[in-house]
């Protein structure tokens, strides 16, 4: 993941790399490929949602209904679940095809509502110092998480 300071930026950049390794999984044919690619996909979803949940929702929460924050951290509890699923299955599997459909339907509504609501509404509320420092709470983060993984 790219280290950018700017913390609605940088959860953009993850959206759209998340995107680009779903791409890659439901078109390559090459079971090696796509193995590797879960494995990117999975590490990265994962740090994501946590970046969320442990820094993000708590740095804007006036921004979030506890209705909102409930639905969120379902939302993460069911991409997870999918995420999971598709780690037990192979990658030739049928049902695989079927779990990759449903984690990019559910990352899609997630990451759109995100940046046409939440991230709007961040970018009212917050100044771009609270924003970029926010970011580099962000990049510590994601920077720790990916020294763990490696």
């Amino acid at each position: 993941m790219n280290r950018i300071a700017d913390a609605l930026e940088l959860l953009t950049s993850q959206h759209d790399e998340i995107d680009a390794l779903i791409a890659e999984l439901k078109t390559s044919t090459n079971p090696s490929v796509r193995n590797q690619t879960i494995n990117v996909l999975v590490d990265r979803v994962t740090i994501h949602l946590s970046l969320e949940q442990e820094l993000f929702y708590p740095a804007v929460s006036s921004a979030l209904t506890t209705d909102v924050h409930a639905e969120l951290i379902a939302e993460h509890a069911e991409i997870k679940r999918v995420l999971a699923d598709m780690l037990w299955l192979e990658s030739e599997d049928t049902r695989f095809a079927r779990k990759v459909a449903a984690l990019e339907s559910l990352l899609w509504w997630h990451s759109t509502w995100q940046e046409r609501e939440l991230f709007e509404k961040a970018a009212e509320t917050m100044s771009s110092n609270q924003l970029a420092d926010l970011g580099n709470r962000l990049n510590e983060y994601v920077d720790g998480s990916l020294a763990l993984a490696a």
